[in-house]
């Protein structure tokens, strides 16, 4: 990434931790990965497929501030982590030429799109997007800005750059 002036600048946020079953998807660290699928990231930067990226520099969003999914019932998001949500989104809309749009409601939202809502599994999302369903990033009382940012990242299509393929 680049910022204003120019100069490079790179988040990078390391968590360690061993696969474990989250409901539909399995976790690899803070990346969330179907079942039979594996996490590997491929190309220069971490990005992880071309096809796997969002287009047009548009995403839409929905918080979910009720605690409303049938496939992962939570508690609503507190004010702090949907004040998080708007300061990540405006993280990335500042630093890059990818714009949001929130959708009043999420049956306003057409797929694909993120989807923001309480979990206790942690701070996770798919890596790259998912252009017949929702990207569901999750966030447990433990996530901050940083680790949205993080979040954000890995849905656009952003892997660990551990993960390339050529390391």
């Amino acid at each position: 990434m680049r910022d204003a002036a120019g100069s490079a600048s790179l988040l990078v946020v390391l968590v360690w931790a061993a696969p474990a079953l989250a409901g539909d998807y399995i976790l690899y660290d803070d990346v969330q990965v179907a079942p039979g699928r594996h996490y590997r990231g491929q190309g220069n930067a971490g990005v992880t497929a071309w096809r796997k990226l969002w287009t047009g520099g548009a995403v839409n969003y929905y918080v979910d501030r009720t605690g409303t999914n049938p496939r992962n019932p939570a508690p609503p998001l507190p004010q702090v982590d949907q004040d998080i949500i708007a300061r990540g989104i405006a993280h990335w809309e500042t630093k890059t030429c990818i714009r949001f749009t929130e959708c009043a409601t999420e049956s306003a939202c057409a797929k694909p799109y993120m989807r923001f809502q309480s979990d206790a599994s942690g701070c996770n999302s798919p890596v790259g997007v998912a252009w017949d369903e929702v990207n569901e990033i999750n966030l447990s009382s433990q996530c901050g800005y940083g680790a949205l940012v993080h979040e954000i990242g890995h849905s656009l299509g952003l892997g660990h750059e551990q993960s390339r393929n050529d390391r």
